[in-house]
C-alpha cells in the first residue's frame, strides 16, 4: 500500500514557555507570595504546554524539529505547524534537498510538502510567533485541572475537556472531544 508517514522526530528545547508562573498562579488562584508549589506550578505549565501539543498536532512554542518523513504520494502536510522556517532538507542519502527544486512548500502557516522524493528530513522552526490567547487560556486551564488532580484520581484521558474544547480549533488532527 503506498502511504505517507511521519517515521521518526525529535525536537529541540522550548527557550520560553507560552505563559508564565504568574499567570498560571492568578488563574489557580494562589497567592504570588506563597512560592512553595513553584516549582511543582512550573512543571505543570511545561507539561499541560506539551500534552496540548500532543493532543492537537501543532507547535505551541517555537523549537527546532527534526522530521523524517516517508512522502511516497509526494504530497503531505508537514506536522506540527504552524511553520516558521525550513533550516534544512536532506534525502536519504544525506544529500541537501533544495526548496522550489527538489521540493515545494505551499502554504502559510501549515505547509504541505510537494516532492517526487520518497524520504525527506526537515529540520525546521515551528511554533506560534504570537501564542494565540486561545491556547493560552487552555494552558492555564489545564495547569489549573492537574493542579487540583494530583492522581488522587482515576481519569483515563487526563485533560481537562474545558481546555480541550477552548484549544479544538487549532487541532490539525481531526479529533475533538
Amino acid at each position: 500500500m503506498v502511504s505517507n508517514a511521519i517515521l521518526s522526530y525529535s525536537f529541540g528545547a522550548v527557550a520560553t514557555e507560552p505563559v508564565t508562573l504568574s499567570e498560571a498562579k492568578a488563574w489557580i488562584k494562589v497567592a504570588d507570595s506563597y512560592t512553595d508549589d513553584d516549582t511543582i506550578i512550573t512543571a505543570l505549565i511545561t507539561a499541560a504546554r506539551q500534552m496540548l501539543e500532543e493532543y492537537l498536532t501543532i507547535s505551541i512554542a517555537s523549537k527546532t524539529y527534526t522530521i523524517v518523513l516517508k512522502n511516497l504520494l509526494g504530497d503531505m502536510e508537514l506536522p506540527y505547524g504552524p511553520i516558521v522556517s525550513v533550516t534544512s532538507a536532506t534525502d536519504r542519502d544525506g544529500e541537501t534537498l533544495t526548496a522550489d527544486t527538489d521540493y515545494i512548500l505551499e502554504g502559510e502557516e501549515y505547509k504541505r510538502l510537494i516532492t517526487v522524493t520518497d524520504y525527506i528530513k526537515f529540520v525546521d522552526v515551528a511554533g506560534f510567533t504570537t501564542v494565540p490567547e486561545a491556547l493560552k487560556l487552555a494552558i492555564k486551564m489545564q495547569v489549573g485541572y492537574m493542579y487540583e488532580h494530583r492522581g488522587d484520581e482515576l481519569d483515563t484521558l487526563g485533560m481537562s475537556k474545558d481546555a480541550l474544547m477552548v484549544a479544538k480549533i487549532y487541532s490539525r488532527n481531526g479529533i475533538f472531544i
